[in-house]
């Protein structure tokens, strides 16, 4: 059902897209921003675990969209695992 406003159409925005740059954006503002949160929350909160599950979900051969391996794949980094353990040393944390 069409709404019953007369609105001339929007044009759509003439800007060049590149997807690829704009698919690595999205996988590294994820990456890192859960990165940022799990420097910054409680240890052992719902939202630490939520984040370390995310990070040591098992990998089957099959990348998942958002994903953390495939975050990781799609920003260059080769080894997801050994990244996680940089991330936990870096931070003074050890996996709960």
């Amino acid at each position: 059902m069409q709404a019953a406003l007369d609105l001339e159409p929007m044009p759509l925005n003439q800007q060049n897209w590149n997807f690829s740059t704009l698919v690595e954006d999205t996988h590294e503002g994820m990456l890192f921003r859960n990165i940022k949160l799990l420097r910054d929350c409680k240890k052992g909160s719902n939202q630490w675990q939520e984040i370390i599950d995310w990070m040591t979900a098992p990998f089957d051969g099959t990348y998942e969209p958002f994903a953390y391996v495939t975050c990781c794949k799609v920003c260059g980094i080769e080894d997801p695992q050994e990244f996680f353990e940089q991330i936990l040393s870096q931070l003074g944390l050890t996996q709960a």
